[in-house]
């Protein structure tokens, strides 16, 4: 990993985005570009003081991080287009944000700014939510054996290449508890189901490249399996790929990934589907 580029708005929110950034460029040997986009909604002579000022800010930001060495890039624009446009000129390899700041009823009206930016990111998007204590020691995949997952167990190990990585992939057996459905019935779909997901899981990590990651089958709903691993494992950073679908529905990228984007349990690493993968 090359470049790290983290973007703020002045905000706590974005304190620990930065400090998180710092950490990491640090840690990986990687450059650091620091970006602040001016909303170009105000007028022109306001939007460039408010410029100039953030940059005298972020200038001091840096200053208290003794040995800290980063580019500054405030821009007057449109936020969205604004991140990703520097994030693509300067050939950054990992895109670092801090939380959105919740806004109950717009948000359940329209894609957050987070989730448009994730939807529309040709490269890894962190999500910082806890402060920062030390480095990644456990990270969480949750797989569903697809190109996007590969890239989210592929991105884990590029980013904090020392820690434990433990990938799962939720099994849901459809009709367990029905009426009618006997347990002799259920446990065997189960076993069948089971040795169908082991098969496509070494399939996937074979197609994929994978090493040293293999995912553990787990029975249950995605959210029963990532509310249990949350609590037993107590990963310091949660990764998952995301599937972009087309057309003009509020969650472009499901809703399970926009759930966890406004609200990560704890820190979210988001990647989309590797280049060249099928």
């Amino acid at each position: 990993m090359k470049r790290i580029a983290v973007a703020t708005d002045l905000s706590v929110r974005s304190d620990r985005a930065i400090e998180r950034a710092l950490a990491l460029a640090h840690d990986l040997n990687a450059e650091l570009t620091v970006i602040s986009i001016v909303d170009d909604s105000m007028p022109a002579d306001l939007a460039e003081t408010v410029a100039a000022s953030t940059r005298d800010k972020l200038r001091k930001v840096l200053d208290q991080h003794k040995g800290a060495s980063a580019d500054i890039d405030v821009r007057v624009g449109d936020i969205v287009p604004g991140i990703l446009g520097i994030a693509a000129e300067t050939d950054a390899d990992l895109l670092v944000l801090g939380l959105h700041r919740r806004r109950d009823f717009m948000d359940a009206l329209r894609q957050t700014t987070m989730e448009r930016i994730v939807a529309l990111s040709r490269i890894p998007v962190l999500l910082v939510q806890g402060a920062v204590t030390g480095p990644y020691e456990t990270v969480l995949v949750a797989v569903t054996l697809s190109r996007a997952c590969a890239s989210a167990v592929s991105s884990a190990g590029r980013i904090v290449p020392g820690a434990e990585i433990r990938a799962v992939h939720a099994l849901h057996i459809p009709y367990a508890g029905l009426t009618g459905a006997t347990p002799a019935s259920t446990a065997a779909m189960e076993k069948a189901m089971r040795r169908e997901a082991g098969e496509l899981a070494e399939a996937w990590q074979r197609d994929f490249g994978l090493t040293g990651v293999e995912p553990e089958i787990i029975t249950g709903s995605v959210h029963q399996v990532l509310d249990a691993e949350l609590k037993s494992f107590a990963p310091q950073l949660l990764s998952i790929g995301a599937h972009t679908r087309s057309g003009l529905g509020l969650h472009r990228l499901g809703a399970f990934t926009a759930e966890l984007i406004r609200q990560p349990p704890v820190d979210l690493l988001v990647a989309r589907a590797l280049t060249g993968q099928r």
